[in-house]
């Protein structure tokens, strides 16, 4: 059976509960944990969330750890707008903005200087993990070792972070987002250093 998740300000989800989303699973934009719990537990064919909540920090955590997630990457994320006249359709589009790639095991970056080691790679973002602490809406730099004399530190911010106690140590993992990245430079990390090429 389909299922498809709705997450949208609590005043706008009404007029989009309609059309294809009469029978979504319905999350007002304050109810984030209660979404993020409900996609992991029923994996939805589609994920619709409105253009403003996805726009919002707290809907780019959400659609980032979609992205990282591997169980969920058959999972459709679409952006919904709400449109005051009742005649006008929802505007839909994709917001996988990007396909990412595993890394062998090894690769270290850095993040404001201190290593992490690399999980995933896109153009437009990493996941990490990292024994110093990260924080969503952190904002930094993030450079790869490998790459140190060809690729300049690139501006970035935390999408999502979160703590993870492994044999008694302490470590963070993170959805990193790029700003202005050196697209080329990145795409020649990720076919260098992509394991088995299995997009995820």
């Amino acid at each position: 059976m389909s299922t498809t998740v709705l997450i949208a300000s609590q005043q706008n989800l009404p007029a989009l509960q309609n059309g294809d989303l009469v029978d979504a699973l319905a999350f007002s934009a304050d109810d984030t944990l209660a979404a993020l719990a409900a996609i992991k537990c029923q994996r939805p064919n589609v994920i619709a969330v409105e253009d403003l909540y996805a726009a919002s920090s707290r809907g780019r955590a959400l659609l980032a750890r979609v992205e990282a997630d591997p169980a969920l990457q058959d999972c459709q994320v679409r952006i919904v707008t709400h449109v005051a006249e009742s005649a006008a359709p929802l505007h839909m589009t994709g917001t996988r903005r990007a396909p990412r790639f595993p890394v062998v095991d090894g690769v270290q970056v850095r993040i404001d200087g201190n290593p992490a080691a690399l999980v995933n790679l896109s153009v437009i973002g990493a996941q990490v993990i990292s024994t110093t602490a990260l924080k969503p809406n952190q904002r930094g730099k993030f450079a790869f070792i490998d790459e140190a004399e060809k690729t300049k530190p690139m501006p970035c911010s935390v999408a999502w972070a979160s703590l993870e106690i492994v044999g008694g140590a302490v470590r963070y993992r993170a959805g990193v987002e790029f700003a202005n990245p050196d697209t080329t430079a990145v795409q020649r990390l990720i076919d260098a250093k992509k394991a088995d090429s299995i997009r995820v």
